[in-house]
């Protein structure tokens, strides 16, 4: 089994409730969705002949491998980037679950080495269903229409009846075409699904033409979504305020 990656690379958790710890991201290529705001566009681009990893953490010295790589070459190049000081490998994209027979044979020989963290955007559950044994946490994705130009609720609310089996956490990216009928949305699948899970504000990072939204408003957000739900928290992409990849 071979699978084509765009990057790899060791660093610092930029978003969500693990920011600031440390992992080897394994950035996949394709995704099943074209968000407005989406900063990974070149994993878009399938048929890639090479992808890099990063050989010193940090430094930007990047090393070229040819596309697809298979399951243990994949292995093999990781583990130099010594897996036992990470809290975890982070499967991002892209749209990782888009590679679920890779992963499902990758998964079992990567298990003992250091967690599994999934980076997902929540729509593929049947691909979920299928790795869910081999995956520790999930930091999952609700998309706004605003964002898609789609309708996902259904996908969403099904794909974190399954998620919830593990440690999870959701995400949502504030833009200035969030409206409040969207967050009402997230706060009731939330809720039905289970209102402990905690959701992640992320205000837009405002790159690339992007506008961000104004601070007034994230909070009147934190203060509407948190009139249901449990744990509610506002964090930026901090990655990019550190200038970390």
């Amino acid at each position: 089994m071979e699978t084509e990656i765009q990057e790899i690379f060791s660093s610092i958790q930029g978003e969500g409730i693990y920011v600031g710890v440390r992992q080897i991201f394994l950035r996949f290529v394709g995704c099943n969705l074209s968000c407005t705001y989406c900063d990974t566009r070149e994993t878009q681009i399938k048929g890639k002949d090479m992808f890099c990893i990063e050989i010193e953490p940090g430094t930007g010295k990047l090393e070229y491998y040819p596309n697809p790589v298979s399951v243990d070459e994949l292995k093999r190049i990781i583990m130099p980037l010594k897996p036992e000081i990470h809290h975890s490998l982070s499967l991002t994209g892209g749209e990782p679950l888009l590679q679920v027979d890779f992963l499902y044979e990758f998964l079992p020989r990567w298990k003992r080495i250091c967690p599994v963290f999934l980076e997902t955007n929540g729509t593929l559950t049947q691909s979920l269903r299928k790795l869910l044994p081999l995956i520790d946490i999930i930091s999952m994705d609700i998309k706004l229409p605003s964002a898609t130009g789609l309708d996902l609720w259904k996908k969403h609310e099904e794909f974190l009846k399954i998620a919830k089996e593990k440690e999870i956490y959701v995400k949502t990216v504030l833009t200035v075409d969030t409206i409040k009928e969207e967050l009402a949305q997230v706060v009731r699948i939330i809720e039905r699904v289970d209102p402990s899970i905690p959701l992640v504000l992320q205000p837009v990072t405002p790159v690339g033409g992007v506008k961000e939204m104004t601070p007034d408003k994230v909070i009147k957000i934190q203060d509407y979504c948190s009139t249901v739900l449990k744990k509610v928290r506002v964090i930026p992409q901090t990655h990019k305020i550190i200038n970390q990849l």
